[in-house]
This record gives C-alpha cells, structure tokens and sequence, in this order.
C-alpha cells in the first residue's frame, strides 16, 4: 500500500524512534459508533507502529499523551498551517 507523507510522521518515546499514522476512516466510524467498544490500546495498535514491549515499557502519562497525540494530527491540517478541522 502507498504510504503519503501528511498522513504519518516520526515521534520519540522512551529513546526510539516510532511512526504514528492518522486514524483510519473504518477506525473513526468505530469510534463514533455507541454500539462498538473501542479501547485506546486498539487505537494506538492500529495508528503507531510500536511493539508489546514498546507499550509494555509506557506510563500512563505517555500512554494518554500518544493517544491524545494521536487525535490531535488526525483532526489537524498541519500541511496548511496547523488549522484544526472541524470534527
């Protein structure tokens, strides 16, 4: 699968280098929907590329801040000036 540029970019957590990618649609819809259970885990397993151990090696601030880090650059348009979209 082709990879774009604005949809991923590089963060360091605990001395590694890992890549985080937007939100998917389907994962979005999930989210939005009340009837299906969405565990933040599950979000940063599908939008990071960080192992168990990665995870395992987390405290629960870093934890929050990734996924929070996470929603930010899937709701921001950082390519045009950092404007929040509106949800």
């Amino acid at each position: 699968m082709k990879e774009y540029p604005h949809t991923s970019k590089q963060f360091n957590v605990n001395g590694k280098v890992h890549k985080m990618r937007k939100l998917t649609l389907g994962l979005q819809s999930d989210i939005e929907d009340d009837n299906i259970v969405v565990t933040t885990t599950q979000v940063l397993e599908c939008c990071t590329d960080m192992t168990d151990d990665d995870f395992r090696n987390l405290d629960i601030d870093q934890y929050e801040s990734i996924y929070q880090d996470v929603t930010t650059f899937t709701y921001s348009n950082e390519s045009e000036g950092g404007e929040p979209k509106k949800p």
